[in-house]
């Protein structure tokens, strides 16, 4: 399985509409490049919050995360060339195109809203 697609609305830098982000990543090494504050660092913390950390670090939505007055964000990852064990293993969520016979992908879809609620001192945000 390998990352093909990667779309950032409303996280940091990055709005909504011709704003947003969007990479297509094709087979093989894959860098960013970019001057400072070009959005490379949120880049990668977006592939963090929507695939989840595997270190012992936390990672927390803070409000500078939200892009402007923005309250909800989105990332989405697309996801091909899957194995025959991914295949079984995501069979309910795989997504078919109109190509018949054409291999499924995976899509991951990540979603936060801030609800303006503040719950034991902190903001409340739904992920």
């Amino acid at each position: 399985m390998r990352l093909a697609r990667f779309e950032i609305r409303n996280f940091r830098c990055f709005g909504d509409g011709p704003d947003h982000f969007a990479m297509d990543v094709r087979p093989g090494l894959t860098i960013l490049v970019g001057e400072n504050d070009a959005g490379k660092t949120a880049v990668v913390d977006a592939l963090r919050f929507a695939l989840g950390t595997t270190d012992l670090e936390r990672i927390w939505l803070a409000d500078g995360d939200f892009h402007g007055t923005t309250r909800e964000m989105r990332i989405v990852c697309k996801f091909d060339h899957l194995t025959p064990g991914d295949l079984r293993a995501f069979l309910e969520y795989l997504t078919y195109g109109a190509v018949p016979g054409a291999p499924p992908s995976l899509y991951v879809n990540w979603t936060a809203t801030d609800t303006g609620t503040i719950y034991r001192g902190h903001p409340y945000r739904r992920v």
